[in-house]
């Protein structure tokens, strides 16, 4: 009964992971919560690293022909002996590293502290109910640019600290980044495509420091959960991601990210309310 209790967990888990990562309605909100409501005992490292792997790979296969082009591009660009600076500067490879630096150094250098800040389950909903009023404001942005191409790297850096904004647990990744480039005028399909390609060095950063920590800590090896709920997680991750990735660039085309807002607001401020009166801790 235990182990089937414990696949259970682990699907319910790798589906929320694969559903909030993509969404912006903060995974590590909904990650802090789901356990929180079931009365489930904490993460361990070795869980939360498959999760990230298995997100991190329904955007590789999700996205494997532009992220291949995408490096080809920089490769090219690096490498042709015309080198050119510009040329470049001017490549998506180039973009997204520069939008990938503000996330890589905050996370580098404040993990442990923003890893306390998503035990606080309280700042974690204050969070998610702010950064609404943010999403919201930045969908009422006319439509300027259509194509990545038109992305400066100003912009993109911009855009990253967005990114760098969305390890407060409760932002959300994928929220922080689309709304910036709302504010710089790109459709909300363009703007959440860039987000998940940006999105793929800093989740495997992440999936691999929380690896890293796994097999500097014995401790948290030896309580890790039994090796196949790791993989079901990673699994349920990997095929709930890749189906809501379509599924939300397909969603934007049509739609406005009204209905985003009014989850966060609701589901922010009910959280509240059930920790106020002690249901949830």
């Amino acid at each position: 009964m235990e182990k089937l209790s414990e696949i259970l967990r682990a699907i319910v888990l790798g589906a929320v992971q694969g559903l909030t990562e993509f969404l912006p309605v903060s995974s590590s909100f909904h990650l802090r919560l789901v356990p929180a409501l079931f009365h489930w005992p904490e993460m361990t490292l070795s869980f939360s690293a498959f999760l990230h792997l298995g997100t991190l790979l329904a955007i590789a296969v999700y996205f494997g022909k532009d992220l291949w082009n995408i490096g080809l591009e920089g490769f090219k660009a690096l490498f042709e002996p015309n080198f050119s600076l510009m040329r470049f500067s001017n490549s998506l490879a180039f973009k997204i590293i520069i939008g990938s630096i503000p996330a890589v150094l905050i996370g580098f250098f404040l993990h442990d502290k923003l890893e306390e800040l998503d035990k606080n389950l309280f700042l974690t909903s204050i969070f998610l109910i702010i950064i609404s009023f943010m999403l919201l404001s930045s969908d009422l942005f006319a439509v300027k640019k259509n194509n990545l191409e038109e992305l400066k790297t100003s912009e993109s850096f911009a855009i990253g600290l967005g990114q760098a904004l969305a390890l407060i647990p409760g932002v959300s990744r994928s929220g922080a980044t689309i709304s910036v480039g709302r504010f710089f005028g790109f459709k909300r399909e363009s703007a959440a495509r860039y987000s998940f390609l940006l999105g793929f060095p800093v989740i495997l950063g992440a999936g691999l420091l929380e690896t890293l920590k796994l097999f500097k800590n014995a401790k948290s090896v030896a309580n890790s959960p039994d090796l196949w709920a790791c993989f079901i997680g990673f699994a349920t991750a990997a095929i709930v991601g890749y189906l809501v990735i379509g599924f939300f660039l397909k969603f934007l085309q049509n739609s406005t990210l009204l209905s985003f807002v009014i989850y966060r607001l609701i589901v922010g401020s009910t959280c509240l309310v059930l920790l106020s009166m002690g249901i949830i801790k």
